[in-house]
């Protein structure tokens, strides 16, 4: 009796292991899988090319910086200096 519950076991583990493989996805699951991979490239190319866009609208706005980065010059101070200097021409 000992020596048939872990055959048994073995048995059941392996019809287990069997049954647990997956089917092979129809060709119709595998299209519209690549459809919405598709439409998700898409979209994330789109989205991509809105934030370049954005960046060059930014550093035509911010012009360009002829001198290495530091922390007396970094965007967040340069944008600082421009709303200090806005804020002196609205005097």
């Amino acid at each position: 009796m000992k020596k048939i519950i872990p055959f048994l076991l073995m048995a059941a583990l392996a019809a287990g292991a069997s049954a647990a493989e997956p089917a092979a996805p129809s060709p119709t699951a595998l299209d519209r899988e690549i459809g919405d991979l598709t439409d998700q490239v898409r979209r994330n190319a789109d989205q991509l090319a809105d934030l370049l866009e954005r960046v060059d609208r930014l550093e035509q706005r911010m012009g360009e910086s002829f001198q290495p980065p530091s922390p007396f010059n970094t965007v967040e101070r340069r944008l600082d200096d421009l709303e200090q200097d806005v804020d002196r021409l609205k005097r």
